[in-house]
Protein backbone atom coordinates (compact mmCIF):
# COMPACT_ATOMS: atom_id res chain seq x y z
CA UNK A 1 0.00 0.00 0.00
CA UNK A 2 1.61 3.37 -1.37
CA UNK A 3 2.39 5.36 1.64
CA UNK A 4 -0.46 8.42 0.85
CA UNK A 5 -2.72 5.80 1.00
CA UNK A 6 -1.82 4.61 4.87
CA UNK A 7 -1.51 8.37 6.03
CA UNK A 8 -5.18 9.01 4.63
CA UNK A 9 -6.63 5.95 6.34
CA UNK A 10 -5.04 6.56 9.72
CA UNK A 11 -6.25 10.17 9.40
CA UNK A 12 -9.93 8.75 8.00
CA UNK A 13 -10.21 6.58 10.95
CA UNK A 14 -8.60 8.65 13.61
CA UNK A 15 -10.71 11.34 12.69
CA UNK A 16 -7.60 13.64 12.02
CA UNK A 17 -6.61 15.80 8.94
CA UNK A 18 -4.12 14.29 6.73
CA UNK A 19 -1.01 17.28 7.45
CA UNK A 20 -1.19 16.19 11.33
CA UNK A 21 -0.70 12.55 10.49
CA UNK A 22 1.82 13.11 8.13
CA UNK A 23 3.36 15.69 10.21
CA UNK A 24 3.40 12.85 13.18
CA UNK A 25 4.69 9.95 11.06
CA UNK A 26 7.31 12.37 10.09
CA UNK A 27 8.74 13.42 13.43
CA UNK A 28 8.21 10.03 14.22
CA UNK A 29 10.52 8.43 11.47
CA UNK A 30 13.28 11.06 12.16
CA UNK A 31 13.06 10.33 15.59
CA UNK A 32 13.93 6.39 15.05
CA UNK A 33 15.94 6.93 12.39
CA UNK A 34 18.10 9.34 14.87
CA UNK A 35 18.15 6.61 17.43
CA UNK A 36 18.62 3.90 15.18
CA UNK A 37 20.62 5.08 11.63
CA UNK A 38 20.35 1.67 10.33
CA UNK A 39 16.83 2.24 10.18
CA UNK A 40 17.36 5.14 7.51
CA UNK A 41 17.19 3.60 4.74
CA UNK A 42 14.41 1.39 5.44
CA UNK A 43 12.23 3.72 6.27
CA UNK A 44 12.68 5.58 3.33
CA UNK A 45 12.27 2.62 1.50
CA UNK A 46 9.28 1.78 2.82
CA UNK A 47 7.80 5.85 2.75
CA UNK A 48 8.98 5.16 -1.20
CA UNK A 49 7.00 2.20 -1.65
CA UNK A 50 10.12 0.11 -2.77
CA UNK A 51 9.88 -3.30 -4.51
CA UNK A 52 9.53 -6.13 -1.99
CA UNK A 53 13.13 -7.31 -3.24
CA UNK A 54 14.67 -4.04 -1.99
CA UNK A 55 12.64 -4.58 1.64
CA UNK A 56 13.62 -8.63 1.82
CA UNK A 57 17.02 -7.47 1.45
CA UNK A 58 17.36 -5.00 4.67
CA UNK A 59 15.34 -7.55 6.38
CA UNK A 60 18.22 -10.02 5.08
CA UNK A 61 20.63 -7.39 6.41
CA UNK A 62 19.49 -7.59 9.92
CA UNK A 63 19.58 -11.12 9.87
CA UNK A 64 23.03 -11.30 9.21
CA UNK A 65 23.62 -8.29 11.68
CA UNK A 66 22.00 -9.85 14.77
CA UNK A 67 23.60 -13.40 13.82
CA UNK A 68 27.11 -11.56 13.82
CA UNK A 69 25.89 -9.95 17.05
CA UNK A 70 24.73 -13.20 18.89
CA UNK A 71 26.75 -15.64 17.57
CA UNK A 72 27.22 -17.64 20.70
CA UNK A 73 23.32 -17.56 21.32
CA UNK A 74 22.23 -18.46 17.63
CA UNK A 75 24.45 -21.32 17.78
CA UNK A 76 22.21 -22.27 20.55
CA UNK A 77 18.77 -21.56 18.83
CA UNK A 78 16.95 -24.69 17.03
CA UNK A 79 13.56 -24.83 15.05
CA UNK A 80 10.97 -26.94 17.32
CA UNK A 81 11.01 -30.76 16.31
CA UNK A 82 8.47 -31.00 13.29
CA UNK A 83 6.01 -33.53 15.18
CA UNK A 84 5.87 -31.39 17.89
CA UNK A 85 4.42 -28.51 15.04
CA UNK A 86 2.29 -30.91 13.47
CA UNK A 87 0.55 -31.79 16.70
CA UNK A 88 0.06 -28.36 17.33
CA UNK A 89 -1.28 -27.19 14.22
CA UNK A 90 -2.67 -30.63 13.12
CA UNK A 91 -1.53 -30.49 9.49
CA UNK A 92 2.39 -29.97 9.72
CA UNK A 93 2.72 -26.63 8.77
CA UNK A 94 3.62 -23.53 10.50
CA UNK A 95 0.60 -21.52 10.08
Amino acid sequence: MEMNNVIEKIAYDKNLATGKVNDILEVFSKLLANKIPGLKQVIEDVVADEKSDRLKEHINKMIFLLQQRYEIEFKTWSMPEQNYISRRSGNGTLF
